[in-house]
C-alpha cells in the first residue's frame, strides 16, 4: 500500500508523482525546461500540481488511443485481485488505491464491494476488468498490457477491436474487445449483471500454428521447442498503417 501517494494532488507539503499520468509541453519556455499547457485540469488551481492531467492509477504502464475516435485506453496493473482497463480523462481519479477495480481495496490479497452511495463518489471506475481467480477473470494472471485499437485494413474482421493481453505467469492470454462495449458506468451495484463482473465482452484471441488454436504461450512454447517457458511478457506494437505487432521477451521474435 504506497501511502496514499495516488491520491496526492496537493503542492504542499510535497508533491509526489506516484500513480499520475502527468501532461507537459516538452519545449523549453524560456528558463524553464518544459511548459504546463494551459488546458491541464489542474493548472491554475491553487495548491494542486499543474502537471498531473489523471492520477488515482497503480501502473498504467502501457495505455493506447483509438487513432478514429481519439478515446485513450489505459491498462492498470492491479495490486494482487484486479486487472483493469480504464477510459483516460482529463482530471479523472481512477481509485487507486481507495480502489482496485470496480471493488474496495482492502489489502494485498483482498477487496470488497463498492459501497452505497458509490454512484456520486469521485472515482471513475473501469470499463473492463478481470481478477486472478478465475471467478470472473484468469487462473493464475497478474499483470494486464494493452494494446492497441486494430485500425488496419488487412484484417476487415479486426476493425474497431481493443487488444490487450496478461504476460505473466498463466496461459499467455491475448484477449480482443469491441470499443463499442468498453462502457462507463457510475452504477455498479450489481457488478454481475455486466458480463459476470468483467463489466465488458471481451474474447480470447488464439493463435492457428500447425493446424490448431493455441494460446499465446503455448503458441511460444511450441515454436521456440520449450515447454517450460512458463510466461510470454506480451508487448504490442502499431504501425503508421494501423497493423498491429505482437513481442515477447522469450524468442525476440516481432510478428505481424
Amino acid at each position: 500500500r504506497p501511502f496514499d501517494l495516488s491520491q496526492d494532488i496537493d503542492v504542499s507539503p510535497e508533491p509526489y508523482p506516484h500513480g499520475k499520468i502527468l501532461r507537459i509541453n516538452p519545449l523549453s519556455s524560456g528558463t524553464a525546461p518544459y511548459s504546463v499547457p494551459a488546458d491541464n485540469p489542474f493548472a491554475g488551481v491553487a495548491d494542486r500540481v499543474a502537471e498531473v492531467w489523471a492520477y488515482g492509477l497503480r501502473n498504467p504502464h502501457k495505455f493506447a488511443w483509438d487513432s478514429v475516435t481519439g478515446e485513450m485506453y489505459i491498462s492498470d496493473i492491479g495490486q494482487g485481485v484486479v486487472e483493469e482497463i480504464s477510459i483516460g480523462r482529463a482530471g479523472a481519479n481512477l481509485g487507486w488505491n481507495d480502489r482496485e477495480g470496480a471493488y474496495v481495496y482492502v489489502n494485498g490479497s483482498t477487496v470488497s464491494p463498492l459501497p452505497a452511495g458509490h454512484e456520486t463518489d469521485v472515482y471513475a471506475y473501469p470499463v473492463a476488468q478481470y481478477d486472478h481467480s478465475g471467478t470472473n477473470g484468469i487462473s493464475g494472471s497478474s499483470a494486464i498490457v494493452s494494446g492497441p485499437v486494430y485500425r488496419g485494413d488487412d484484417i476487415p474482421e479486426l476493425t474497431g477491436l481493443y487488444f490487450f493481453g496478461d504476460f505473466a505467469t498463466n496461459p499467455g492470454p491475448i484477449f480482443a474487445v469491441d470499443v463499442d462495449d468498453l462502457v462507463e458506468r457510475d452504477d455498479l451495484s450489481n457488478i454481475n449483471q455486466y458480463d459476470n463482473g468483467r463489466l465488458a465482452p471481451y474474447e480470447e484471441v488464439e493463435i492457428r500454428h500447425n493446424c490448431a488454436d493455441k494460446d499465446h504461450r503455448q503458441f511460444l512454447r511450441d515454436v521456440n521447442n520449450n515447454q517450460g517457458i512458463t510466461r510470454t511478457d506480451i508487448r504490442w506494437g502499431v504501425d503508421a498503417d494501423g497493423e498491429i505487432y505482437v513481442l515477447n521477451k522469450r524468442d525476440g521474435m516481432v510478428r505481424r
